[in-house]
């Protein structure tokens, strides 16, 4: 997946978490929480130096910073 994990603001309550992703192509970082669909893949769970993408039994990890 062409993306980078830009910036996450973690919290122990799940609702209370977001990151900003970057997906190629794209002049702007987005800002996505966990439920959130980003192409095919739905944003799984917001960890305070990951995400984890999901797509039926397909899981993505991306870390922050890494493409």
């Amino acid at each position: 997946m062409p993306l980078t994990v830009e910036r996450i603001q973690w919290h122990p309550d799940p609702a209370k978490r977001v990151a900003w992703i970057r997906v190629q192509g794209e002049s702007a970082p987005q800002e996505v929480r966990e439920n959130d669909r980003v192409g095919p893949y739905r944003v799984e769970t917001i960890e305070p130096a990951a995400l984890l993408f999901v797509d039926g039994p397909v899981e993505v990890r991306r870390k922050l910073g890494a493409p």
